[in-house]
């Protein structure tokens, strides 16, 4: 049985007052930038921790609390980086979401620090580190890598992608079943609020009225896994292909007056289905061939329904990243297999917070090196 949800999430300062995460911008944390989107970027030169109430990885303190440093370019990257590259040292440009940037890990745990010493055979080798410094979705990788992390001048640049960089994930790091209640035979998992027989099926299942979807109670009960588990998906659905297709104005299960793409902030331009991440990969891989920098995509998989006798649900996605990567001469890892079979409980961070904790980060570096050297450039 997956846990409910117990614990909560925290930012602190360096003295371990705590900074709710919605007073994270007041408190000097996070600033306003020009970016495309009007996404928020760290604060630059400043260090905090992010916390778990009850939160007991061995890495965290006794708070439950792991520190964050963010260097005077917002991101969680060495402070003595500079934009010159010292001379014999070879730079890999991380970009991607908070699987890079290692959401609740120890910068000594994450995948960009744990590649480094394993690539020591071909010389003075440092990644730097953009995850989750004012970029969600691939185009705005594109747009960072153009207009900001393009100065680093890398050798590599490793784009580094979760699914829900691609479509619009109703839960962000997960596909729970308040997303993916099913309706009537002819809307199944994407009910209908308008349709007669949805309400009714609804009405019938939760006891409630159809005024009531929103209710707190109902919230309550999807999420506390009181209809069984909360990622007892459909294994007769193609749950990859049912996120690329979901409709722009599906509306959200817990919040009906908003749809899927609103309560994410997702733009549909950006997705999968409206071609947005293949554009943007095309356009990091013209970037890359004129300055003779070497690319190469990483695939991340969500951690649930990962063991043997399970089935993964999105094989869809990674299958179709992996079909235009091959078709656009972008070399790219798919980690899914690496993580095949693992339990996907013992990977979190937290049963409140499914990014990938130290052992994920660890499964994760071997292949992501190797796959570095395979695309390593020659001298």
């Amino acid at each position: 049985m997956v846990p409910e949800f117990q614990y909560q999430m925290y930012y602190a300062d360096l003295d371990h007052n705590e900074l709710p995460a919605d007073k994270a911008a007041e408190a000097g944390l996070i600033q306003g930038g020009k970016l495309p989107r009007g996404r928020l970027l760290w604060a630059p030169d400043r260090s905090f921790y992010i916390c778990y109430r009850g939160g007991s990885r061995e890495y965290m303190d006794e708070h439950g609390c792991v520190r964050v440093d963010i260097n005077r370019f917002s991101i969680r990257d060495r402070a003595d980086l500079t934009v010159e590259k010292p001379q014999g040292r070879k730079r890999i440009l991380c970009l991607g979401d908070s699987f890079t940037f290692g959401w609740g890990v120890s910068v000594d745990r994450i995948w960009p620090r744990l590649i480094e010493p394993k690539l020591a055979s071909l010389g003075d080798v440092r990644t730097i580190n953009c995850g989750s410094s004012g970029t969600l979705f691939v185009d705005e990788y594109w747009w960072a890598l153009r207009d900001r992390f393009g100065k680093f001048d890398p050798d590599v640049v490793l784009v580094t992608l979760c699914l829900n960089d691609l479509v619009a994930m109703p839960d962000v790091c997960a596909l729970f079943k308040p997303s993916t209640v099913r309706g009537c035979n002819e809307h199944e998992y994407l009910v209908d609020f308008e349709c007669e027989d949805c309400a009714s099926i609804l009405r019938e299942k939760y006891a409630a009225s159809s005024g009531l979807l929103s209710n707190s109670r109902l919230w309550k009960l999807l999420t506390s896994g009181g209809l069984g588990s909360r990622f007892d998906l459909d294994p007769n659905v193609d749950w990859g292909q049912w996120l690329i297709d979901l409709p722009v104005d599906q509306r959200s299960m817990t919040h009906p007056h908003v749809t899927h793409y609103q309560m994410q902030g997702t733009p549909p331009e950006a997705t999968w289905k409206r071609g947005g991440p293949q554009d943007s990969l095309r356009s990091i891989r013209d970037w890359c061939q004129k300055r003779d920098v070497r690319l190469g995509v990483v695939v991340w998989p969500l951690f649930q329904n990962l063991g043997h006798d399970d089935r993964y649900p999105f094989e869809t996605l990674h299958r179709v990243v992996r079909e235009f990567c091959d078709a656009e001469e972008i070399p790219v890892l798919d980690l899914l297999e690496n993580f095949r079979g693992q339990d996907a409980q013992a990977l979190w961070v937290d049963p409140s917070d499914l990014h990938g904790n130290e052992i994920a980060h660890d499964i994760a570096s071997d292949p992501i090196a190797d796959f570095v050297q395979s695309i390593w450039p020659g001298d």
